[in-house]
């Protein structure tokens, strides 16, 4: 599944996991993702690929964040290879 999906500033999510792949480029705004211990800030053109079961949350700080998101279904034999073992979160500038 594909998606454009928008939070306004001072929006956030307390910590949660979703089931799916999740690759996730920022379009507009700023916002700070936490796994663990390590909080990331998200800038336009961030990419970010969680893998099923990664524990997050989200703070939206700035105006509207738009983010365009690829949900995939870790099920399907295609997908699940796509993830690496172990994987956890990979976050790219």
């Amino acid at each position: 599944m594909v998606d454009l999906v928008r939070y306004p500033a001072g929006h956030g999510y307390p910590r949660h996991a979703h089931d799916t792949l999740d690759l996730s480029l920022l379009l507009m705004g700023s916002f700070f993702e936490r796994v663990g211990s390590r909080e990331l800030r998200v800038e336009p053109l961030d990419v970010i690929v969680k893998a099923p079961g990664v524990e997050h949350s989200n703070r939206f700080v700035e105006s509207r964040v738009e983010i365009l998101r690829l949900r995939l279904d870790p099920r399907r034999p295609t997908v699940r290879e796509l993830i690496p073992r172990g994987a956890r979160l990979s976050w790219h500038r």
